[in-house]
């Protein structure tokens, strides 16, 4: 490697940012971490990174899997009979945009959660469900309030960037996007 590329790579490490709000971390130890908030859905990706002839390549780590919970109670709307299905993260920030199946006496209804991470499903009784690739799950309304607790491993396309495909040319502090038609001058990060 040329001392003018160890330079360059000795330079990298930062916290860069988009126009739109995307934040990408190079660490000094050739590791990444990036953050973007997507239409009421946030966007992460972690990995390593590697620097060769003026570009940046990531390589994105798989996502292990999380826990959600899920709950089933009567829908809160006044003079609307229904069920409530709400989906949040163990630390109960809302799961935007799942899509729940739920079953009731041979019907199968499907809808996807809004950006306050719950619907509000038009029957009054529900056998099971099923979230996004979940196994089907019963549910017995006799409880005042189900509690499911949910392991996702096969993580949905919303949830994570991949940049294996996605280099990046370096220029100065900014962080060129490179696509197969060639370089977009208009979509970068830039060093803060």
């Amino acid at each position: 490697m040329t001392a003018l590329c160890l330079v360059a790579q000795r330079n990298l490490p930062g916290d860069y940012r988009t126009p739109w709000g995307a934040n990408l971390i190079l660490n000094d130890d050739s590791s990444f971490k990036y953050r973007s908030f997507e239409c009421y859905h946030l966007v992460t990706a972690s990995g390593s990174w590697t620097y060769a002839d003026d570009t940046l390549y990531l390589s994105t780590e798989p996502k292990t899997g999380y826990d959600s919970l899920v709950s089933v109670q009567q829908s809160l709307y006044p003079n609307i009979a229904g069920t409530r299905i709400i989906i949040t993260d163990l630390d109960s920030t809302p799961a935007f945009f799942n899509y729940v199946t739920a079953y009731s006496n041979g019907q199968k209804t499907s809808l996807s959660t809004d950006t306050l991470g719950y619907i509000d499903f038009p029957v009054t009784s529900i056998d099971s469900i099923r979230v996004m690739g979940s196994e089907v799950i019963s549910i017995d309304q006799r409880a005042a309030n189900n509690l499911i607790r949910l392991t996702f491993f096969n993580i949905n396309y919303l949830d994570t960037e991949d940049f294996d495909r996605s280099p990046f040319l370096v220029g100065g502090k900014k962080l060129y996007f490179v696509y197969k038609e060639g370089i977009s001058k208009k979509k970068y990060f830039k060093k803060s």
